[in-house]
Formats: C-alpha cells, sequence, structure tokens
C-alpha cells in the first residue's frame, strides 16, 4: 500500500515545530470539519477498488499539504501528508 506519511518534514506555523502525528491528524480533523467537500473522493489503484480522500491544504504560513486519508473498516487511515508537488 503506497504510502507518504511524513508530517515530521513540514513546520506546525502554530508551534513553530515540526509537525507530529497527532498534530497532523489534529489539522486533518479540522480541515474535514470546515471544509468537508474541500476533499476529493477517489479510487485507490493499491488495494484496488478502496475508496480514499485527498486534498491539497494551504497553510497560513503558505506552505500547501498534499493530505490523502483511506476509509477501512471503519477507521481512518493516513496514507499520505507531505509538501505538495508543484501543479
Amino acid at each position: 500500500m503506497p504510502c507518504v506519511w511524513n508530517p515530521y518534514a513540514i513546520e506546525n506555523p502554530e508551534s513553530g515545530l515540526p509537525f507530529s502525528d497527532a498534530s497532523a491528524w489534529e489539522l486533518i480533523c479540522r480541515i474535514i470539519g470546515e471544509c468537508p467537500e474541500g476533499f476529493r473522493q477517489l479510487k485507490l489503484q493499491k488495494p484496488a477498488g478502496l475508496v480514499a480522500f485527498e486534498t491539497v491544504y494551504t497553510l497560513p504560513n503558505h506552505v500547501r499539504v498534499y493530505i490523502k486519508i483511506q476509509l477501512f473498516q471503519g477507521k481512518a487511515h493516513g496514507r499520505s501528508f507531505h509538501i505538495a508537488n508543484k501543479e
């Protein structure tokens, strides 16, 4: 299952420290609460046919973060949290 979960490489503008797993999830939950339509649903290739949700979110310090979460067996799993590639 491809995964690039690297919140530790991104500065959290609220603290000035790198994101942790917990602060990454806090951000994800806040984004979902504020703007759930900001996440795009997609079907995964690995594992085939499962559903995930992705977004690119711009932090207050203008860093763009790519986030992808997968819902599986009633739980949310972090698939991606890293600096977004240039478009």
